[in-house]
């Protein structure tokens, strides 16, 4: 369905008719004027489609974005705690010499 709609728009647009447009045009049963107000409700219905699904793509860029966010946050939490941790000088008794503990 999504591609019946622009190959027809193309053959139309090439002079172009597949044999059973021709025949409902022949007939009389079908102006060019309803046959536009047709295609006007078609092309209406392919971008309310087209909307949606650009609507959902964004809500859902916008949830991963706030999930990389949070992620990127606790990430440089951890990071600094690291550093803190890393930075503070060891421990010793008050001889200097290290505890018995330690190895």
């Amino acid at each position: 369905m999504a591609t019946a709609i622009p190959n027809l728009l193309k053959q139309v647009s090439r002079g172009r008719l597949p044999f059973q447009r021709r025949a409902v045009y022949a007939s009389g049963k079908l102006t060019p004027e309803m046959a536009v107000g047709h295609s006007l409700q078609h092309i209406d219905l392919l971008y309310a489609a087209l909307k949606a699904n650009r609507q959902e793509g964004r809500a859902t860029t916008d949830a991963l974005e706030t999930r990389v966010n949070l992620h990127q946050s606790a990430l440089d939490r951890l990071t600094a705690w690291m550093e803190k941790v890393l930075a503070k000088p060891k421990k010793s008794n008050a001889t200097g010499q290290p505890n018995a503990d330690q190895p």
